[in-house]
C-alpha cells in the first residue's frame, strides 16, 4: 500500500468522511466492553474508545470502500468500455473537434507505434474498436503518471468514486448502529445515526451525476495535457 497524496486525498479523506464517522458513533454510544475497561482510567474515555474502534477497523473498511466504488463504476461505464476517456476518442462523439481528434491519433501511432481504430473499423465492431482506444488510453495515462495537472484531476475523480463506495459502505454501518440503539434504547444516537445516512442517501441520489461530470473533466484534461508533451 502506497501512502502519496493519491491515497491520502482520494482513499484516506474519502473513508474518514464516510467511514469514519459511523464507526466514531458506534465506538462513542456503544463500544466494547473490554475496550471501555482497557481506557477505564482514562479521561473522556467515550471519546477514546470511539476513536480507537474507528481507527482499528478504518484502514480495512477504507480498502472495501474502495472496491465498492470501483464496482459502481464498473457498472456506471460497462467495465470500462463507457469511459469518457474512450468515447471521446471515438469518431462519432463530438465532445473534440474532428482537427484535434486528428492530432490525437496521429501522436498515437508516432507515440506507441499503434494505430486507433479508423471510422470503418469502429462502424463495422465498436466494442473491438472501444477496447483498442481504451488500451491506447491505458498507455497514455502512464505516459502522463507524473504531470502534476491531470494527478489532480485523477486525485478529484478518485475522491468523488471513494466517496460514492464508502458512503454505500457507511449507510450499511449506519443501518447496524441504527438496530443497535434501537435495541439498547438510546434515541439520541439513533438520531444522529439516521442524520448521518440522509446525508450519505443524498450524496448516493447524485453518484451518476457525480461520476460523470469528474471523468469527464479527467478525459478532456487527459486529452489536452497529452497533446503538450513531446
Amino acid at each position: 500500500m502506497k501512502f502519496d497524496l493519491y491515497y491520502l486525498k482520494a482513499r484516506l479523506f474519502p473513508a474518514i468522511l464516510t467511514i469514519f464517522i459511523p464507526l466514531f458513533v458506534f465506538g462513542y454510544f456503544f463500544g466494547s466492553d473490554e475496550l471501555s475497561k482497557f481506557i477505564s482510567s482514562l479521561q473522556n474515555k467515550k471519546i477514546i474508545s470511539g476513536i480507537a474502534i474507528s481507527a482499528i477497523l478504518l484502514l480495512p473498511l477504507a480498502e472495501l470502500g474502495r472496491i465498492v466504488g470501483k464496482i459502481v463504476e464498473d457498472g456506471q461505464f460497462s467495465n470500462q468500455s463507457e469511459f469518457p476517456t474512450t468515447r471521446l476518442l471515438l469518431k462519432n462523439n463530438d465532445g473534440l473537434s474532428s482537427d484535434l481528434k486528428e492530432k490525437i491519433y496521429k501522436k498515437v501511432e508516432s507515440d506507441f507505434d499503434l494505430s486507433l481504430p479508423s471510422k470503418k473499423e469502429q462502424e463495422e465492431n465498436i466494442d473491438d474498436s472501444k477496447k483498442r482506444i481504451n488500451e491506447v488510453v491505458m498507455l497514455i495515462r502512464a505516459k502522463l503518471k507524473s504531470n502534476k495537472f491531470l494527478l489532480q484531476h485523477n486525485i478529484e475523480y478518485g475522491f468523488i468514486r471513494n466517496l460514492i463506495g464508502g458512503s454505500i459502505v457507511g449507510v450499511i454501518l449506519l443501518i447496524i448502529n441504527m438496530f443497535i440503539f434501537v435495541y439498547i434504547n438510546n434515541g439520541f444516537a439513533l438520531a444522529i445515526s439516521i442524520a448521518i445516512a440522509a446525508c450519505y442517501l443524498m450524496l448516493l441520489a447524485f453518484k451518476d451525476k457525480l461520476l460523470n461530470l469528474y471523468s469527464e473533466s479527467y478525459a478532456k484534461i487527459l486529452v489536452q495535457q497529452y497533446l503538450t508533451i513531446k
